[in-house]
Order: structure tokens, then C-alpha cells, then sequence
């Protein structure tokens, strides 16, 4: 691992791997939905939609330039930061370093860009909210445990909010966001470190320093309750959603995981086979599933779909009978090492992939830099202790927990 930071204040992290003649590239930006202003939730979405230019005054857009070159390339934006990522011929990272930059650099949307992209976020909020429900259970329970506030539209945004903004504050809201201290470039694959770095200087010198701004703090409400039906959902469902400890503890972040992972592996399917009224159970660990994708506040969710006739309050009342005779006891040996050996698996597969591990560094870079990247992982994992799980239980039992109820047709 190799990491500098260049004048302005942007950090870059290149990672060599020979493995195969690609390179994968990174800029991950520490802002995301959770800086969204009130009335235009749904900007920082729309601020990366627009950090794709199409053709102007004949000049190929970012999208085109990459894939030209024989390259691929996305972004997304989640609660607390954006990541665009590339993957080319290693012999091409100066292109790919430039046209990154430039976008940066001379971003500049004009009202026939909004109105561009305004369809094509339309139609990622329909196909989110239909695919969960209405945004269940994530950012319902989210909404519900720290107010609709900062979390309304989720990710995505809100369409009438969107279609208000002008050129000039999504303009404002990338000046404002998008500086070098508030930037990770992150380089993986076939790469000299030092040619490398001497690429990342000689395209990034024009980016300006700056800083993240500050968020507000966010305080779970105890005993919050949300309750709606969902057209084209058959069944009732119930969603407990806690907060994750904070990452600056990540050994109490990663025995939550832990416990997620013994839970899912027998202890739920076991209830589900001796309670009839009881469809389905899962428990996630992170928002959307995603542990260590989202600084804090971060969250633990377990959905439940159930028979109507189930009263929510037994439900509740056998899940805490569940936690308790983990908190009490904590997972046998074999479910303890069964469980961080599907987490290790499932981490290795994943940073198997450049693009994936080039995203992983900048992200942990601008989220979590206490830690030393996604490599630190295994090792938190390896050190979890039964004791530890069985805290993360108890500390599940006794935190503020909300309450989202989603009825569906009958």
C-alpha cells in the first residue's frame, strides 16, 4: 500500500497488482443523500448524474472517452459519500487520471443537462421504491429512529424537489463538496506506485483545497413507531432497526456484524421452523446490508414478515427472548467460527475484484480513518470473541430501537 497527499490536500491510495494488465480508479467523495439541502433531497444523486457529461461543442462526453479506450465506468451515491470508479488496460491509467479530472475540475452543468438526467433518476426512485416497498425497511426505519428530516427519499431523491433545481446550486453544491480535503483517488492493478502518483499530481494540480462540511448529529429516538401499506405486497411485515456503535469502536462494530451473521446462519431459520406464524427472518448488518459502507450512525436491521394474526408485541417480545439467550450464553464455538468464516469468505470475494477494492480504499479513506483499510478487516474478524458477541447482543436488547410496521393487500 502506497499513500500520499498531493499539495491541494487530495489523498490518493494505489495499491499494485499484476495479476492482470488492468488498472482500476477511484474518486470517492465524502458527501452523499445526508448533505442533501431540505428542499432538494436528492442533489447530491443528481450531482453525479451530471459529473457525466455528454457531448459538448463536439467533444465526447466522460462516459464516452472511458469506453472508447476500452473501459468501463459508474458511480453511486449513498448516505455519506459518492464513488466513480473506472477499470481500463493498465497502459491506459494517464487517460483515465485526466478525463477524471477534468470532469472535476470543469464541471459546469447547463439547464439542458438537468433536464437530461431528470428522466433517468425518475426512473431509478420508481424501480427503488417498487423494489422495496416504498423504501422498506431501510430508509423507513431510518426516517423513523432519526426523523424524516434527513432521511426523506432516501438516496435517490424526490422528484418535485429535484425538478426545482438549477444549474447554479448543483453548481454550488459540487464547489462547495467536491474539494481536494474532501476527495479520495484510489489506484489498483497493474501500476508502478511512484509513475503512479507522479500521474495522480500531474493531472489533480488544478483541484482546489478545501474541507468537508460539517453535519448535524444525529440522536435514535427511542420507542419511534411507523406503520404504512404497500400496494403489490401480499403479507405483513415488521422492521426493528437499532443503531450500529459508532466506528471509532470498530471492534464493537464488527462483533454486531458477527452476531448479524450467527443469527442468519441457524438461530433465526430455527425459529422460523418452530413458529408457524412466522413467514420469514433476516437481520442485516449496515444500511442496506452493507457493513462498513456508511459512517455514523449506522444501522442493524432485522426484518420479520409474519401472519396477521400475529400480534406485533408477542413478535417482539420472542425476538428479545432470542438476543437474551444469546447475551446471556453467546454463540457455541462452532457457530462463532462458522459465522466470521462466511464474513472472511464473503470480504475476500469481494476485494477479489480491483474495482471493489479501488472503491473499498477511498471509501474507508473518507468514512473510516482510524482504520487501515479494508485490509484491516480479517484481522478484526479473526480477534471477535463469543463474549463479544454476546455484548453486541445485549447492547442490541437495551438500544433505541424503532418500529416500522408494512401492511400489504390482503
Amino acid at each position: 500500500m502506497h499513500r500520499i497527499t498531493l499539495e491541494g490536500g487530495l489523498r490518493v491510495v494505489i495499491e499494485p497488482d499484476h495479476r492482470h494488465d488492468l488498472v482500476a480508479v477511484a474518486l470517492t467523495a465524502g458527501t452523499g443523500s445526508r448533505d442533501d439541502p431540505s428542499h432538494a433531497r436528492g442533489l447530491a444523486h443528481l450531482v453525479e448524474h451530471l459529473m457525466f457529461p455528454r457531448e459538448r461543442d463536439g467533444r465526447a462526453g466522460h462516459l464516452h472517452t472511458v469506453e472508447a479506450a476500452g473501459g468501463l465506468c459508474d458511480a453511486n451515491t449513498f448516505r455519506d459519500h459518492t464513488s466513480y470508479f473506472s477499470i481500463a488496460d493498465a497502459g491506459l491509467l494517464d487517460p483515465l487520471l485526466t478525463a477524471e479530472a477534468a470532469r472535476l475540475v470543469g464541471f459546469a452543468p447547463d439547464q439542458r443537462a438537468l433536464d437530461g438526467e431528470l428522466p433517468v433518476i425518475e426512473e431509478e426512485i420508481r424501480g427503488a421504491m417498487f423494489a422495496s416497498h416504498g423504501g422498506f425497511p431501510w430508509t423507513a426505519a431510518a426516517s423513523a429512529l432519526w426523523g424524516p428530516d434527513r432521511h426523506a427519499g432516501g438516496d435517490h431523491g424526490i422528484m418535485t424537489h429535484l425538478r426545482a433545481v438549477r444549474p447554479a446550486e448543483a453548481t454550488a453544491f459540487h464547489r462547495e463538496h467536491y474539494t481536494a480535503g474532501n476527495l479520495v483517488l484510489s489506484i489498483v492493478g497493474a501500476v508502478n506506485p511512484a509513475r503512479a502518483a507522479s500521474s495522480a499530481r500531474a493531472a489533480f494540480g488544478e483541484l482546489s483545497s478545501g474541507h468537508r462540511p460539517p453535519r448535524p448529529r444525529l440522536t435514535a429516538r427511542r420507542g419511534a413507531r411507523a406503520g404504512y401499506t404497500a400496494e403489490r405486497f401480499r403479507g405483513t411485515a415488521l422492521a426493528i432497526a437499532t443503531p450500529l456503535p459508532d466506528t471509532a469502536d470498530p471492534r464493537g462494530y464488527v462483533a454486531h456484524a458477527v452476531l448479524a451473521e450467527v443469527l442468519s446462519a441457524a438461530r433465526l431459520p430455527r425459529w422460523r421452523e418452530c413458529q408457524p406464524l412466522l413467514r420469514s427472518a433476516t437481520i442485516r448488518c449496515g444500511f442496506n446490508g452493507e457493513w462498513f459502507n456508511t459512517a455514523s450512525p449506522d444501522l442493524l436491521v432485522t426484518t420479520l414478515l409474519r401472519e396477521r394474526a400475529w400480534p406485533v408485541r408477542e413478535v417482539i417480545a420472542e425476538w428479545d427472548g432470542l438476543l437474551g439467550e444469546l447475551s446471556s450464553v453467546g454463540p457455541d464455538e462452532g457457530e462463532l467460527q462458522r459465522a466470521i468464516a462466511l464474513l472472511l469468505l464473503g470480504h475476500h470475494r469481494q476485494l477479489d475484484s480491483l474495482v471493489t477494492r479501488a472503491v473499498a480504499h477511498g471509501r474507508f479513506a473518507v468514512l473510516f480513518p482510524s482504520l487501515d483499510g479494508p485490509h484491516q478487516l480479517p484481522d478484526l474478524l479473526s480477534m471477535t470473541t463469543a463474549k463479544q458477541v454476546a455484548d453486541a447482543a445485549a447492547a442490541v436488547r437495551v438500544a433505541p430501537a424503532a418500529r416500522v410496521e408494512l401492511e400489504g393487500e390482503a
